[in-house]
């Protein structure tokens, strides 16, 4: 049997970055996907609610046009 301290450093330098990375930019990349697809849906509810030129509209505007 290892002992605690020989087998500590293998899940917390090893198995974390191999694994949690990749997932985490996953989800970082689907909840984008999710993002944008929720704005162009809602362009025109985000455009009409703020027609008066609002800080909302120009941040779609610029990223969206």
């Amino acid at each position: 049997m290892l002992e605690p301290k020989d087998m500590r450093p293998i899940p917390k330098s090893v198995k974390i970055p191999k694994r949690t990375i990749p997932d985490f930019a996953m989800t970082l990349n689907y909840s984008a996907f999710i993002f944008i697809l929720f704005l162009q849906k809602h362009v025109k509810i985000l455009t009409i609610k703020s027609s008066k030129g609002g800080p909302l509209h120009q941040w779609v505007g610029e990223r969206y046009p």
